[in-house]
């Protein structure tokens, strides 16, 4: 029976719609109808808007056609060429966005389906434009997705564990052969497989002793120490029903790989040199390179790249695309035995540059899920965050600080000093010369606040080093951390709210604005506090 909703032809493509899901609904279209694959350019051709099709004569006319010679011009055009040229034309903008959902989807299920449906599957997801995935991140997705008896073509096909024995190992024995093999097969995957328990199939079965020998050579003992790090059970496996792997082993000219099937740099040079034109930043200098190699005597170009020189050598300049710099991340840090952020940026430097190269290097680290797994975060704990205590009455605690008021007064005053109790919300300031030294803010404020208000207890600042010498009054100093003025929040609620107050009064002659400070001081005084309810001179006296 055939299936009326695919045997109806999809409404005229306008162009704003997902290209990738017409194309799907014509192709279905196509095979219900079993239309014939000359005819199919036709209809596809024809069964678009204006705009479209208006895209599409273009393309006629560029291959020596006239408009009106539009249907020729489809009858020998292939449908796959037709569609390429839609999808260049009219990509789809959440293309990448769909993918990755996709790929998230598939995180924890298997694949019941054959290996070639799974290759295909994956290909059209990974070579997703800007899909801005590391080799690392797909590989993940490929070991959590496959199963196990596709898994070991994994380590079969990658460049790192199919490379050829030299001829000392080929001569020895069949157990040393496969001993190595397995030696090389663990350490290439070590970063995801230490730390997990996991089997082993293999079709050699004398491998299954190879913990129980107690006479080794030198070389069986120092392969056996590099295995032995791993948590794996291993099994016998025939090899008549080991064929995935076997049939790989014996035949390396016919090797196909799911590894391989996603070479999301095939066009590298292509794709740098495309998207260095593009570049806001490179495509200008690349401009006047070509208008005159000695406009930027910094860089120079080499088919259609722009480098930059620094000193002896020459770094490429990576344009603004997420997957080129991805790509190159990848290269020095992933394909490097994931080393830190330090020598990643280091052996960047070396051949590559774009603004905010090391940042990205730190970014790219962070993200990187092998080194979130294997390696180990030596930085001291973090002490525990401790709360101001809430004092008991007014005078026991104070909170101070120094704001810069950007002017300096008639009598040469250009900061205060602001004085919180924080109990009563009661609000003293007072006035200083600009580099006040520590001498004379002892002073004021011993003439100032504790000949008024009494000792406090304790004082809340920050790291000002002009505190730090005010123990002779037996008063305990809280010091905020460094860099962090949240800790000290109500001296810093305090100079926001006093500033914003006098600027009302100072205007228009800004040379007095300390010749105002008790008029502030009055106002906030005998306002009512949002904290307490009541104004700050009822809670400090009464």
């Amino acid at each position: 029976m055939v299936d009326k909703r695919a045997a109806t032809l999809p409404s005229k493509y306008n162009g704003k719609a997902d290209i990738t899901s017409w194309i799907s609904s014509m192709r279905s279209y196509f095979e219900v109808m079993r239309t014939p694959q000359e005819d199919r350019s036709m209809i596809m051709g024809t069964n678009t808007e204006s705009a479209v099709r208006n895209h599409i004569e273009l393309q006629a006319v560029a291959a020596g056609y006239a408009r009106i010679d539009l249907t020729d011009w489809l009858k020998v055009t292939p449908v796959r060429t037709l569609e390429d040229l839609l999808l260049d034309r009219y990509p789809d903008k959440h293309a990448a966005l769909k993918a990755r959902l996709k790929l998230e989807a598939l995180k924890g299920q298997t694949w019941r389906s054959s290996k070639q449906a799974l290759e295909q599957h994956l290909t059209g997801l990974f070579t997703t434009p800007d899909l801005g995935m590391t080799d690392v991140s797909c590989m993940d997705v490929v070991m959590g997705v496959a199963p196990k008896e596709y898994l070991s073509l994994l380590a079969l096909k990658d460049h790192a564990t199919c490379k050829r024995m030299s001829s000392h190992k080929v001569a020895t024995s069949t157990y040393m052969r496969e001993l190595y093999a397995l030696r090389e097969a663990l350490t290439h995957w070590k970063h995801y497989l230490l730390g997990r328990h996991f089997k082993v199939y293999s079709d050699h079965q004398t491998l299954q002793w190879i913990k129980t020998q107690t006479d080794l050579s030198p070389t069986l003992t120092r392969w056996l120490h590099d295995i032995d790090v791993f948590n794996f059970e291993l099994k016998h496996k025939k090899g008549c029903y080991n064929r995935v792997a076997d049939a790989l082993s014996r035949h390396p000219e016919y090797l196909t790989c799911i590894v391989d099937s996603y070479n999301l740099r095939r066009k590298l040079k292509e794709d740098l040199v495309e998207h260095t034109a593009k570049d806001l930043d490179l495509s200008p200098i690349l401009e006047q390179l070509k208008a005159d190699p000695n406009s930027q005597p910094d860089f120079h170009k080499c088919e259609g790249l722009v480098f930059r020189r620094y000193g002896k050598f020459d770094r490429l300049c990576v344009p603004n695309h997420a997957p080129l710099r991805t790509h190159f991340l990848d290269l020095a840090h992933g394909r490097s035995e994931n080393i830190g952020s330090e020598k990643t940026y280091g052996s960047l430097l070396q051949q590559f540059d774009w603004p905010g190269i090391k940042g990205s290097a730190q970014k790219f680290i962070v993200e990187c899920q092998v080194c979130q797994r294997i390696k180990v975060h030596r930085h001291k704990p973090y002490g525990l965050l401790r709360p101001l205590p809430i004092p008991d009455g007014p005078g026991e605690s104070i909170s101070i600080d120094f704001t810069d008021m950007g002017k300096v007064s008639e009598v040469g005053n250009s900061q205060v000093m602001v004085i919180v109790d924080c109990f009563s919300k009661f609000l003293n300031v007072i006035p200083f010369p600009p580099h006040a030294p520590t001498e004379l803010v002892i002073e004021e404020f011993h003439q100032q606040y504790i000949l008024q208000s009494g000792v406090p207890k304790t004082i809340v600042s920050d790291r000002d080093t002009r505190f730090f010498t005010s123990q002779i009054y037996d008063i305990k100093l809280n010091r905020t951390s460094g860099r962090h003025p949240e800790a000290n929040g109500l001296a810093e609620e305090i100079n926001q709210t006093f500033i914003e107050l006098l600027r009302a009064v100072i205007v228009p002659d800004q040379n007095l604005w300390d010749k105002e400070l008790h008029k502030v001081k009055w106002v906030y005084n005998n306002s009512i506090h949002s904290a307490t309810g009541v104004t700050p001179n009822q809670l400090q006296y009464g």
